[in-house]
This record gives C-alpha cells, structure tokens and sequence, in this order.
C-alpha cells in the first residue's frame, strides 16, 4: 500500500495567538489528561484497519504539542510506534513554540525518538511578536533554537508569516535574514490571512484593521523567495523550503494526496478512498472516545475517482520541481485518461503561462504561476 502519515491534533495553547484560527482550547491539566486518555482508545480503536500501512511520517501539531507531560508524550509516541507500523527512517516531528520550550523539555524530547522540531517562531521583529499575540520574544527564539542544536537536534523547521498588517518590508527582509542566519534544514514562510475563527478576523470584520493588501503580499512573497533562494535553499513547494533532501515527509503526503491518519479532536483522515474527521469539540470527542467511539467519525465521505484525480492534480502542482507527471496519474487512475479530462485546464494555463509543458510529460508552475497558485489550483479542481 502506499506510503502513509500520522498526524496527532494536540489543541492546547497557554493562549490562543490572535491570528490563528485552527481548534485549540485553553491549557488545563485535567481536560488535558482526559484527554490523553481518549488519544489512547482512538489510537487502539484504529490500529487493526491499519494493517497493511507503512508509517513514513507521525506529526504532532495543534495547538501546542510540546506542552504535553513528558510521561504523556512518551507513552502517546510509544503506542503509536507500537500500533502502527512504521519505516525505519520514519520522520517524526512535534510543533513547538519558543515559549513552551525550556532547557529541560528540550533534553525530555530528546530521550523520544522525534528527529524534527517544528518552532513557530513567526517573525523577528518584537513588535510584530506583540501586535499578533505570540507568547515569546526574539531573544527567546534564539535561544531555544541553540539549545536544540546543543541538545543534538539535526533537523529543525522555522515558521514565519509575511504581510501581517503593520508589518513593513524592512522588518520582513530583517526577519528572513535572521532566520537564514540560523541556518535551520527546512522553512515555511506563509501569508498571513485572516481567517475566520481568529480574534483578528473579527477586529477587521469590526473595521479595527485594515483590508489585506495584495500588491503588498505579492511583493514580500517576491522578496521572500529571492532572499531564501540565495540562501542556499531549494524552493520546493509554493510555501516551503529546504536544505537538499530536507523537505517535509509528512507534508510530500498531503501534496501527493496519499493516505493520512488524522488522530484527536478536529483532525482529518484520508483512508481508502473516504475522507472524515473528528470533532472540532474537545467535550465531545472526550465523550465520543470514552462511550461511542464507533460514532467519532462524521462528514464521512467517499471521493469518486475522477474527483481525486483533480484534488490530486491540483495538490501535485503546488510542488514546484514535480507539478503534475502524466504517467504518475495514469497509473493512479488506471480506469480514466487522466490527461484527456485535464487536458482542457491546462491549455489554459498553458495559454496563460501560469504553467510550462516539461519533457511532454510533466507541467509545472512558472515563476508567474508561483505568484498566483491559488487560481490555478481552483481551474484543476
């Protein structure tokens, strides 16, 4: 069978940053042994359909993994390891933010067999650190990330965001140049937007901040890719860089549109063929695990073939050196010609020079398509 991930939803936050939307619930320890109590029986639960599946990658995201106990986090890892069946040189990864990082869970993470930090670090820049709720300051990036490198961490990733509102091009340029100063393996730049579920999305519904800039986002997007470029990294997904052979495992899963394994409240899965989720409610998937766990599950649904042909399609091309490989996708879809059904949305971004036709075969993003992979995305789908 094909390769898989696990991922974990951790949701708990010593507080919830103002720009972020993702499902996350305040830190308590009681709910939080609880529900480590019900990560256990989903884990259980699920183990037996798994037969058959290698494990490339597990990802501890959330909210904040890294401020799980280490009792906690040591027996969740193990039941995973010895659940599921894993590939020798899996990639195993757990998101952190500086400030829930000390001297003393950098050492713990290192008795576990997590070979890749993810730090949210966000921007270099104390003000912008402020203005958007994070925890931490630059001072304190720094030092955690020299203590993991101390500690014997060889693989580490850096999150930072770009056209936040207020930010200028000089603290962004300043940011970018000190994070390639630490010279970590891999890093994610994203735009900022304000999504939905984040207290700054509702400050700018109120008018309190201003309507998002697209020339200022397309120039720092330019910027960024320009300075990391030069900084000796492989740009090989719209969002994402790295050092040569250091890209994301498990993020490759989700852009190949392989099979995932989503664990915890508000996680989605991608199994055979069906897609579903968990509860975004921390009570109730607490509750479901506990009584009814057969009944965790909603929004179950299955892709029809040509359906997943086009997501397929349209996550393949945001990978910018493989885009989408015809023979790939033929052998996918045995039963559909898959260039005859894209064939007509590629002329057009063909026409457009959004994409560029390689080796008759293949058909990946331009520069100008760089800039604009969202669009194209949507006339894949």
């Amino acid at each position: 069978m094909d390769n898989s991930g696990i991922y974990i939803h951790v949701p708990f936050c010593i507080r919830k940053c103002l720009y972020c939307g993702f499902f996350s619930v305040p830190l308590n320890n009681e709910l939080m042994s609880k529900y480590c109590s019900a990560l256990k029986k989903e884990l259980q639960f699920r183990a037996d359909s798994a037969q058959g599946y290698t494990f490339t990658s597990l990802y501890l995201g959330g909210g904040t993994p890294s401020l799980l106990p280490f009792k906690e986090l040591t027996n969740i890892i193990n039941l995973c390891m010895n659940l599921y069946h894993f590939d020798n040189q899996a990639e195993i990864t757990i998101e952190a933010n500086p400030s829930s990082l000390s001297d003393m869970k950098i050492q713990q993470l290192a008795e576990l067999p997590i070979n890749r930090i993810s730090l949210g670090i966000q921007s270099c820049d104390d003000n912008i650190l402020k203005a958007i709720g994070r925890p931490h300051c630059t001072h304190d990036s720094y030092h955690i990330y020299e203590q993991l490198r101390k500690t014997g961490f060889k693989n580490i990733s850096i999150d930072a965001i770009f056209a936040l509102p207020g930010q200028t091009m000089n603290q962004w340029k300043d940011s970018l140049q000190k994070i390639l100063s630490l010279r970590p393996e891999h890093i994610s730049l994203y735009c900022f937007t304000y999504d939905p579920g984040s207290e700054m999305y509702h400050r700018y519904k109120k008018g309190e901040l201003p309507e998002p800039d697209e020339l200022k986002e397309s120039e720092m997007y330019k910027i960024a890719i320009e300075t990391v470029r030069n900084g000796g990294y492989i740009h090989y997904e719209i969002s994402n860089f790295a050092l040569q052979g250091l890209e994301s495992r498990h993020n490759m899963i989700y852009w190949k549109n392989k099979p995932y394994w989503g664990f915890g409240p508000s996680a989605f899965s991608f199994v055979d063929g069906y897609r579903f989720s968990a509860p975004a409610s921390i009570m109730e998937y607490i509750k479901k695990c506990d009584a009814n766990i057969d009944e965790l599950y909603h929004d179950r649904e299955k892709l029809e073939e040509e359906r997943s042909l086009h997501e397929t399609a349209a996550l393949n091309m945001r990978l910018l050196k493989e885009g989408i490989y015809i023979p790939e996708l033929e052998n996918r879809y045995p039963g559909l010609s898959p260039y005859q059904i894209l064939r007509d949305a590629l002329g057009i971004l063909l026409e457009e020079e959004m994409i560029q036709k390689i080796d008759n075969q293949r058909f990946c993003l331009t520069d100008k398509g760089i800039l604009f992979a969202d669009y194209v995305s949507s006339q894949l789908i």
